[in-house]
């Protein structure tokens, strides 16, 4: 590398000498020098900052968090060494706001460098440099036009050749910037009589799945490394029209869905360009848009049917959904499994639906965990290295099918009864379903009350006919979350017996086949919340006891377990796992 330290200075678009002198032409290697690139804004005003007039156009100017990113490169436009980001002098910003310098005062020339790569930017922005020649920009989010005119894309290169000096010691070069963006603005008249609510949450999205809104540019160019995907705008409301801005990428295919976003109410139009989008220019859409209905919900298992007040005159249908007259409605889900369905109406509008009840839940499955077992429980202890399969698990109906109260005031309903974890005995479970939220949960029923001891009909342990299900835990200290001293066996959960109980919360995979409790981290562990003791409390596992009765208390519960469920990480499972064959 050329030991050779500069200064540069930029500026922006059409470019003008900074002093009126002879310039002649001086190859970079013939000493340390002072870079000088001058730059004066040009025709049309559509710089990075700029301020809409009344008349709609555009009044451009540089500001002080304007910025350069520039590197070196090589003749074939590879880096030749890191880049470099200029900051703007804000005592050079001319009167009318044209004219401005980039400093960065020491800059080294790499061996083998034939050219400057340079981009304009904005410290506001989200552009930046990957480490290698792409400048990377995330243009998903645009709150309003200051954030669309700081994603503009505005790219030069300049060889060595063309550097001129008028001392040893500076050099001086045009570069001839160009927008690789260009500047949309939305103006979407909303339906005649719609009230806006002062304070509504208002926005705009821009959808086709081809907008780029993550743009990797290496060399002026769109790289692969770019991603597609929706260009979500802040916007406003004023005089029944919305408002919105986006710095686009000009070659992008943007026949697409403007989605306007009212509260909880919608709006859609088509945006097809009637044609070809120039880099650098800055373009009005208009556009009247419908109020359309976009809803996704989740509905339970029964058959029904809502008001549907947005869907045309036409009849649509699609799998268990169908709409007539301004209704939707629904079959019974009678497939034992969740299921879900989505209408598209001609206008726009679309409902999706996933129906699911507590009876999808039942079914054969499999359990994985650490198990602990004895001579006379059904399965065997595994070892250290992996998590083992418990097969042979039926979800069907409750041993009792209680409705009763949790520690978080809300009462659940065990609809499920699990077996297979200990000969005949039932674990009872809830599917607690909240449609609104569109959330589901399982919890496991650990009962220690004085009726709830079952026959375990194992033909061993004639002392202890009788099963129960427990919490197994640990004690959480400041090394582990769970530990010794443990408490596997405690038959009596609570100070009283109507409260001596807990449900155990799995969560549910988002394909509803998997029933997960990982006691492995913060979020996820439980503790027995309905005890007065706050010692080995830290729910790890689901103990098996056996009772002299169906009475559980410490008299009747032999104080060994006969099988445990441990929630150990391993690599092919973290904590307790029902599988759905």
């Amino acid at each position: 590398m050329y030991k050779k330290i500069l200064t540069i200075f930029a500026l922006a678009a059409s470019l003008l000498a900074c002093n009126k002198v002879e310039n002649e032409v001086v190859a970079p290697e013939n000493g340390a020098k002072t870079l000088t690139i001058t730059a004066t804004i040009g025709d049309p005003d559509t710089r990075l900052s700029y301020s809409e007039a009344t008349d709609g156009s555009y009044k451009a100017s540089f500001n002080n968090d304007d910025v350069v990113w520039a590197y070196f490169a090589k003749a074939d436009n590879s880096v030749a060494g890191p880049v470099t980001k200029l900051a703007i002098d804000p005592k050079s910003i001319s009167f009318d706001g044209k004219t401005a310098c980039f400093r960065q005062p020491a800059v080294s020339i790499p061996e083998g460098s034939t050219k400057i790569i340079a981009y304009l930017a904005n410290t506001a922005n989200t552009t930046n440099f990957d480490g290698g020649d792409d400048i990377v920009s995330d243009i998903s989010s645009q709150a309003n036009l200051t954030a669309a005119l700081n994603n503009q894309v505005i790219y030069g290169a300049v060889d060595f050749k063309d550097l001129t000096s008028t001392n040893p010691d500076a050099l001086a070069a045009s570069i001839p910037f160009s927008y690789k963006t260009s500047l949309l603005k939305f103006s979407l008249a909303l339906p005649e009589g719609t009230e806006v609510d002062p304070k509504a949450a208002v926005s705009v999205t821009l959808s086709n799945g081809k907008i780029h809104n993550k743009l990797h540019i290496s060399g002026g160019v769109l790289g692969a490394k770019s991603e597609e995907g929706d260009l979500n705008l802040g916007a406003t409301v004023a005089n029944g029209v919305v408002t919105a801005y986006a710095a686009v990428w000009a070659a992008d295919d943007l026949n697409s869905k403007i989605f306007v976003t009212i509260d909880k109410d919608s709006f859609l139009a088509d945006f097809k360009p009637s044609a070809t989008i120039a880099a650098g220019k800055a373009y009005t859409v208009e556009r009247a848009v419908t109020k359309v209905s976009m809803e996704t919900k989740w509905i339970a298992d029964e058959a029904g049917s809502v008001e549907f007040p947005n869907g045309g005159a036409a009849a649509v249908t699609e799998g268990f959904l169908s709409y007539a007259d301004g209704k939707i409605s629904w079959t019974k889900n009678e497939t034992g499994k969740p299921r879900s369905a989505k209408l598209v109406f001609a206008n726009g509008s679309t409902f999706e639906v996933l129906q699911i009840g507590p009876a999808d839940f039942k079914g054969n499955y499999s359990l994985w965990s650490k198990r602990f077992g004895t001579a006379t429980s059904p399965y065997a202890s595994s070892d250290n290295s992996a998590a083992v399969e418990t097969a042979g698990i039926v979800f069907g109906e409750p041993l009792k099918g209680e409705t009763l109260q949790d520690v978080d005031g809300k009462t659940y309903t065990n609809q499920i009864g699990v077996k297979g974890l200990y000969y005949d005995g039932i674990m009872d479970a809830t599917v607690a379903i909240d449609y609104e939220a569109m959330t589901a949960r399982v919890g496991m029923f650990l009962d220690a009350r004085s009726t709830a001891g079952q026959l375990h009909n194992s033909g061993k342990l004639a002392d202890y006919p009788y099963v129960c299900f427990l919490p197994g835990m640990g004690t959480t200290t400041p090394k582990s979350l769970w530990a010794e001293p443990w408490n596997f066996v405690q038959p009596d959960l609570s100070t009283t017996d109507t409260a001596d109980y807990t449900w155990l919360w799995f969560t549910v995979s988002s394909d509803f086949t998997t029933l997960n409790y990982s006691p492995n981290s913060s979020a996820g562990l439980q503790y027995l919340n309905t005890d007065a003791k706050k010692t080995a409390n830290a729910i790890c596992a689901i103990t098996v006891a056996v009772s002299k009765s169906a009475d559980i208390s410490s008299a009747n519960v032999r104080t060994n377990w006969d099988a445990v469920y441990q929630g150990n990480k391993f690599n092919n499972n973290d904590g307790i796992t029902f599988i759905k064959k």
